[in-house]
This record gives structure tokens, C-alpha cells and sequence, in this order.
């Protein structure tokens, strides 16, 4: 066997690396369970549910927010969300959205789309240094309840 000092240097190497892998393996563990605690929390809600860049480039996208697009959660991963809105939207979104993003408080609004009622929740996550670098968005579909609300003005 070559007891040379290049072996004895690849041999540390390898030990080196084995030691490196046995450390990133519970890393890496933690890593994939909270990510699929976090994509369990996403899908457990019947709300639409996103998770967005400042720039609105989507980062996580609960199944049903993806399937109302015609997509997985996968392959919605990487869009612009306000690429796939009716350009009629898309105005008064990135305006809510900017407003959220300067004063770095959550916001709540009501939009109507195509005779449907939407409750939309945004919410900033800010980083170690107070500015926001994702946010998150959540709408609930309301419209039964605003057809009741309305039935009941007109009876009333």
C-alpha cells in the first residue's frame, strides 16, 4: 500500500467529506420536513394561497390558487403574478400590493372579478433588517355572502 503523502492527503480528504455528509444530513432532513409542513399549512386552507416575491414572481402557490390557473403548484412556481391577471386587475393589485409594501403592515381589501367577490389578505414578511422581501397573499371567495348581504338590504 502507497504511503505516500498524495494518498495520505486523499484519504483525510474522504474522511473530511464523509464527516461533512453525516453533519448535512440532519440539515437537510429539517429542511425537507419543514417544507412539507409549510406546503401542508398552504394546501390546508380553502383560500387561494400565495407566496410572492416584492416583484410578484410566485415562490409557493397553494393547489387551488395553481389549478384556478389551469396549473400545478410546481409549474407555477417561477411566474409573475401579475402576468397571468386580466390586465384589468392587474392595476389595482400592484397598487394594494405597493401600499402594503411601503407602509409594511398587513392589508385588507375587497375586489369584485368577473361577478365573483374576492376578501384579500396581504401580508409582509420582512427580513433581519425590517425591509419586506416576500409577502404573502390569501383570497377567500365571498360572494355567497355578499348575494346574501345584498338579498337581505333589498327585503329589508
Amino acid at each position: 500500500m502507497d504511503k505516500s503523502p498524495a494518498n495520505d492527503e486523499t484519504v483525510q480528504i474522504n474522511r473530511q467529506s464523509e464527516e461533512s455528509e453525516n453533519q448535512c444530513r440532519p440539515l437537510e432532513d429539517a429542511l425537507k420536513d419543514s417544507v412539507q409542513c409549510f406546503r401542508a399549512i398552504l394546501n390546508s386552507t380553502h383560500n387561494l394561497a400565495l407566496l410572492v416575491q416584492r416583484d410578484g414572481t410566485v415562490l409557493a402557490a397553494n393547489t387551488r390558487m395553481a389549478e384556478r390557473f389551469g396549473k400545478s403548484p410546481e409549474e407555477f412556481k417561477g411566474l409573475n403574478i401579475y402576468s397571468l391577471m386580466p390586465s384589468e386587475t392587474v392595476g389595482l393589485r400592484k397598487s394594494k400590493a405597493q401600499e402594503m409594501l411601503s407602509t409594511k403592515l398587513p392589508l385588507n381589501y375587497t375586489e369584485e372579478r368577473m361577478g365573483h367577490f374576492f376578501d384579500c389578505n396581504l401580508f409582509p414578511i420582512l427580513d433581519d433588517n425590517g425591509s419586506v422581501k416576500q409577502f404573502t397573499v390569501f383570497a377567500q371567495d365571498v360572494t355567497e355572502r355578499f348575494k346574501c348581504e345584498e338579498a337581505l338590504r333589498k327585503a329589508g
